[in-house]
């Protein structure tokens, strides 16, 4: 892809790829620190303290997702 190659997610103002690497990898960071907190048998809210440094709704939103 070219440098100025701008991506349109739809749900946020249009971004550079360097944006959405940074985003992808946030995304996997969070997933992570949820998926431990789920094998260590811990409640949503528990791991929702974990990973304090994400939005709650995406902790809320992973942790479903890997429980099921």
């Amino acid at each position: 892809m070219l440098p100025e190659t701008v991506v349109f997610g739809g749900h946020d103002r249009p971004d550079d790829l360097d944006a959405v690497r940074a985003q992808i990898e946030a995304s996997r960071t969070c997933m992570a620190v949820v998926r431990t907190a789920l094998q260590e048998g811990r409640t949503m809210e528990q791991a929702a303290e974990r990973g304090a440094d994400f939005p709650p709704q995406w902790v809320a939103f992973f942790y479903r997702m890997l429980s099921g």
